[in-house]
């Protein structure tokens, strides 16, 4: 039998650094599906503030298009506009563009008590779980049509390199949110 090596074997499980001034953690979750966080200091307008939260949309963020596989959709309720308009009150995660869109919020552990984390995951269907048996399987039983359909394109693992950089870009997101202003809420 021969052993295959496969892009997973040779990367870490966990790192963290500092992008956009702000903490940045990756973890393998148990799918072995890489997940990025950036969290935000008390000082950020966006601490303890969940995905949902509804934020004006700031000029420098209008205008980009809505692609569902980068924003969580599951938050969007009525008509989805195709773009953001500048002004606008829209859920902070529609308007986070990110890998699968932002899926968590919250407190990571204990070394970093000062922070709330947003969070994203490359576990979705769309991309191929390593340690997951059923994707496994699926995989190496069904043909290339078979997944396709199932799947929606055939699942991509989503490499430490492919997640380092949507972490990078999800801190460049959130830390430019800093002072942004959250919409009332409508009572």
């Amino acid at each position: 039998m021969t052993t295959v090596a496969h892009p997973w074997d040779n990367e870490p499980d966990a790192d963290a650094f500092e992008a956009s001034e702000l903490v940045c953690l990756m973890r393998r979750d148990h799918n072995g599906v890489w997940n990025g966080y950036a969290g935000v200091p008390k000082t950020h307008a966006l601490y303890r503030q969940r995905r949902d939260v509804m934020i004006i949309v700031p000029e420098a963020m209008a205008g980009h298009e809505l692609i569902s596989t980068r924003i969580a959709v599951a938050d969007l309720h009525g008509v989805v506009p195709r773009t953001l308009a500048a002004g606008a009150a829209a859920p902070l995660s529609v308007v986070v563009d990110v890998h699968g869109g932002l899926w968590s919020t919250g407190v990571i552990g204990e070394d970093h008590p000062n922070l709330w984390f947003y969070g994203f995951m490359c576990g979705h269907a769309w991309d191929f779980k390593p340690l997951d048996p059923i994707t496994v399987q699926a995989y190496q039983t069904m043909d290339a049509e078979q997944a396709e359909a199932l799947y929606r394109t055939p699942a991509e693992y989503r490499s430490y390199d492919y997640a380092r950089v949507q972490t990078e870009a999800l801190a460049m997101q959130i830390a430019a949110l800093a002072d942004v202003e959250l919409a009332q809420e409508v009572v």
